[in-house]
């Protein structure tokens, strides 16, 4: 029963057998004990059979009587079972041998996993199962969540990495400003290494809109910049995203136009549509903010003209909205047309 309290509420008769020391006969007689005792219920027949405490507070008992010396072991045996039996296990549900390997206080083993799952979770959209993945491989690696130093290596810059963009997606507006920290984080190491790929993926992460005002987002990027060739396609993104923070949280309008400009050059040279619609949302953001109507209604049309369906969504209704204030407010501020008068003679 302690076994079948550390396998989980749920557990099959091939695993608890190969977990357990003991004679299959044994197993056997004990598992038909507990199901006439109603302590668990048995469905299927075995070796297929499955079991199912019959309460949860049934299994913490279990579970609890345990020496935690006996609890570790149980749970080191499970996962390496897991491991080496499940493929699928390690593809599709790395937490659990994650959870496995951390109660058994295998702590670093368990990091690796930590970070599959929560690499899995952002995959799936599940940003507040990542928050918590993140979370718990950077405690097991005794890296603080809130500390400002850089990642002490490529492991840690990743978990931090995943941390910033977890946080992205569940942090009110107004604290979006947080999840800048472990981006910095990461890129200070992955630039200070020369891991360029990776430290350009970060620096391109947004963590939020380009209007956003978040302190030291335009100095990360203009780093990144640094970092690869001036005309290369990893350039044309960050310029693409530099140029929409110039403009709309820096205020610098000229910068922000040579940016983009750029980064359209770019775009259009590598063949990369959705790069270029992205630059051209930004562009018409950027113009309209500045009051150059016209501009603006250019740059949104060439961007829907340009999009195929497959771009990011925000870059079509950024489009759209911009182009619809834009021709609103150009109409207002025209002057009337001139009126033909017909005089009698």
């Amino acid at each position: 029963m302690q076994i079948g309290a550390v396998l989980g509420r749920e557990f099959t008769y091939e695993l608890i057998q190969a977990v357990a020391t003991i004679e299959e006969e044994t197993l056997r007689s004990h598992l038909h004990r507990l199901v006439n005792n109603e302590f668990i219920y048995q469905r299927g027949t075995t070796p297929e059979a499955t079991y199912v405490f019959k309460h949860a507070l049934m299994q913490d008992a279990a579970y609890n009587s345990l020496l935690i010396s006996r609890r570790q072991q149980y749970h080191q045996r499970t996962a390496q079972i897991l491991e080496a039996a499940s493929a699928d296990i390690v593809e599709m549900q790395p937490e659990l041998l994650a959870h496995r390997f951390a109660e058994s206080g295998l702590s670093e083993r368990s990091v690796d996993y930590w970070l599959r799952a929560g690499e899995r979770a952002l995959v799936t959209y599940s940003y507040e199962e990542a928050l918590g993945h993140f979370e718990r491989g950077l405690l097991a690696r005794g890296i603080t969540l809130f500390g400002t130093e850089a990642a002490p290596n490529e492991e840690a810059a990743v978990l931090l990495f995943g941390l910033a963009r977890a946080q992205s997606a569940t942090l009110e507006p107004h604290r979006l400003h947080e999840s800048f920290t472990p981006l910095c984080r990461a890129f200070e190491y992955t630039a200070g290494e020369g891991i360029v790929a990776q430290a350009v993926a970060v620096a391109d992460f947004p963590i939020a809109t380009a209007p956003a005002r978040i302190s030291g987002i335009a100095e990360l990027m203009e780093r990144a910049l640094t970092l690869v060739p001036a005309d290369s396609h990893e350039a044309g993104r960050l310029l693409s995203r530099y140029g929409g923070i110039l403009g709309l949280a820096e205020g610098d309008y000229e910068g922000a136009q040579h940016a983009l400009r750029r980064a359209i050059a770019i775009a259009k040279r590598e063949g990369d549509v959705q790069l270029e619609v992205q630059t051209l949302a930004y562009a018409a953001d950027a113009s309209g903010q500045h009051l150059h109507w016209q501009d603006s209604v250019d740059n949104g049309l060439r961007a829907i003209e340009l999009a195929a369906g497959d771009e990011n969504t925000f870059s079509e209704i950024l489009s759209r909205f911009w182009i619809a204030v834009s021709l609103s407010i150009w109409v207002t501020l025209m002057p009337p047309a001139p009126t033909l008068c017909s005089c009698e003679t």
